[in-house]
């Protein structure tokens, strides 16, 4: 989560959580959904604010692609 807020992806405050663990389809790399807080006394439907994957060898941090499902652009540095 550290990545995400020191490339301005997310403020760290709005950061909760995060869950997720290695991927069957990608091996060698983690996926990770982070989730913000939930400020709606009711209950929130969803506090997602991203996926992500971690590269297990590396730590390299890319964005997840969920349209495709599989690891996208490496955010973790400037390319």
């Amino acid at each position: 989560m550290s990545v995400l807020a020191a490339n301005k992806t997310y403020r760290a405050e709005q950061m909760a959580s995060c869950d997720g663990g290695k991927d069957d389809n990608n091996p060698g790399y983690y996926l990770l959904r982070v989730n913000a807080y939930c400020r709606d006394p009711e209950g929130c439907g969803s506090v997602l604010l991203g996926w992500y994957a971690v590269e297990a060898a590396t730590g390299a941090v890319y964005d997840w692609d969920v349209a495709e499902w599989t690891v996208g652009q490496r955010i973790d540095r400037n390319t």
